[in-house]
């Protein structure tokens, strides 16, 4: 049996450029939606959505704390050595946790007319030096002092915690002759006076990986997995052996937290030879604890011990232009590198238009998208991945078609700095990063775009 099929649609009718036509009206959709979201005084485009763009400038503070490094019985050949590991162990930590801007200053204070100054930037490197000089001339004792200056929009409790947290851990084990299950000294099993000292440092360990396991209540909690020196590992084992199942301490910054070593550790009950256990305390409930705990216990070990003296608020020194200046700036480049492009390049029109289209239709994508995911920008952050976005785009347009190796090193090279930096600079190649990969993806929709136009709807 034969069945006939009625066509629906007449002969004439084209599939493949409806089809195209379509999808040029999407992108043409897409692109002029980003425009109005993207640009300033028409955030509000419904009375149930508004889009505004997360602006860190209303947020930053800034603070000053001093330091004073303890030199008591340290070598006076080790001490500047000391000094600058220590200042640089609390730039990475405060990088780490994301703080824009921060400066360290040394300070000698033996004499208040000399004020020898040396000071880091972001990146660990010496911007300014006056001198350093130890006062040998008398037996008074000096002291050293570090002044460290942050303006961030972190969180400026937590900046406070990293920056007076030493962090040097020592695992202690408790007294004999100490009850710690007193009910009239509750505080006893945290002070370190009730405990002996072992030989067993974080310098024993070659770091403490922190992961998020369950817990013996059903839950989860992040610990930290004590990853023991090869030439330490057999007497660690050693004292995990002989306290298994009692309790331990471990010391930091002269307090003590006992802690339980699992029954597991106990060689003589194992009836398992292949177990391998970890030592792994708690190190926090959430993820933010994890975070810190990670900071402090993994960014190296301050060889001096310190206190922090003094902390001032101080007024925010980030520079805070309004949107509307900023989009104006970026736009200003646009048009200039447009006209600079067609003079020099009278015959090559169609890259040029598609160099406009791309450059506007990706600093609007992603505007769209900082505004759309409510994501924390710097204005002057964004200015300058503005400038950078037209070069990009001016690259991806005029390259080579048919080849990627440009595209390859500005990915790469973008996702090394964010690896790799901290602080302003962290921020920015992360906001390169993001305008790199719109830029490919426009670029190459936009010849695509362009091609299709001139075919379907200008022949």
């Amino acid at each position: 049996m034969n069945i006939k099929i009625k066509r629906i649609l007449p002969k004439s009718f084209d599939l493949k450029r409806y089809s195209v036509i379509l999808g040029l009206s999407l992108i043409t959709t897409i692109m002029l939606a980003s425009a109005l979201i993207a640009m300033p005084y028409t955030e509000k485009i419904s009375s149930k959505l508004q889009y505004d763009l997360n602006l860190k400038e209303n947020s930053y503070k800034a603070r000053r704390y001093t330091v004073e490094l303890d030199l008591t019985n340290e070598d006076p050949d080790k001490v500047e050595q000391k000094i600058v590991r220590t200042k640089d162990i609390i730039m990475k930590r405060l990088l780490d946790y994301g703080v824009e801007s921060v400066s360290i200053t040394e300070a000698n204070d033996t004499d208040p007319s000399d004020d020898i100054t040396a000071e880091v930037s972001n990146e660990g490197i010496p911007v300014e030096t006056t001198g350093l000089q130890d006062d040998t001339s008398g037996d008074k004792e000096q002291k050293r002092y570090l002044d460290i200056q942050v303006d961030t929009s972190k969180d400026i409790d937590i900046i406070s915690q990293i920056i007076r947290s030493r962090s040097f851990i020592r695992i202690v084990t408790p007294k004999e002759d100490v009850d710690f299950n007193n009910p009239d000294d509750q505080i006893a099993q945290y002070l370190p006076d009730n405990y002996n000292d072992t030989k067993f440092t974080r310098y024993s360990f070659r770091n403490i990986a922190i992961k998020e396991l369950p817990t013996s209540t059903g839950g989860t909690a992040y610990f930290g997995i004590y990853k023991v020196n090869p030439t330490d590992k057999g007497d660690f084992l050693d004292l995990l052996d002989k306290y298994a199942g009692q309790r331990i301490g471990i010391e930091i910054d002269g307090f003590v937290s006992p802690t339980l070593v699992p029954s597991q550790f106990d060689r003589g009950a194992q009836t398992n030879r292949s177990v391998n256990p970890e030592f792994a305390p708690v190190v926090g409930q959430n993820r933010s604890e994890a975070q810190i705990a990670d900071i402090l216990l993994n960014s190296g070990v301050i060889p001096l011990q310190y206190s922090v003296t003094d902390e001032v608020d101080l007024a925010s020194s980030v520079i805070k232009p309004d949107y509307p200046t900023a989009l104006f700036a970026i736009l200003a480049g646009v048009i200039a590198t447009i006209g600079f492009i067609g003079f020099r390049n009278r015959k090559e029109q169609e890259e040029t238009v598609i160099f406009f289209l791309s450059a506007i239709g990706t600093l609007s994508v992603w505007i769209t998208y900082l505004k759309f995911f409510y994501l924390p920008v710097d204005l002057d952050v964004m200015i300058l991945t503005g400038f950078i976005l037209i070069y990009l785009v001016k690259l991806f347009t005029y390259r080579r078609k048919g080849t990627f190796e440009l595209e390859i090193v500005v990915l790469a090279t973008s996702i090394m700095f964010v690896w790799l930096t901290g602080g302003y600079t962290d921020l920015l190649a992360k906001a390169v990063l993001e305008v790199a990969l719109f830029a490919l993806i426009i670029v190459n929709m936009m010849g695509y775009y362009i091609n299709n136009i001139r075919r379907y709807l200008l022949k």
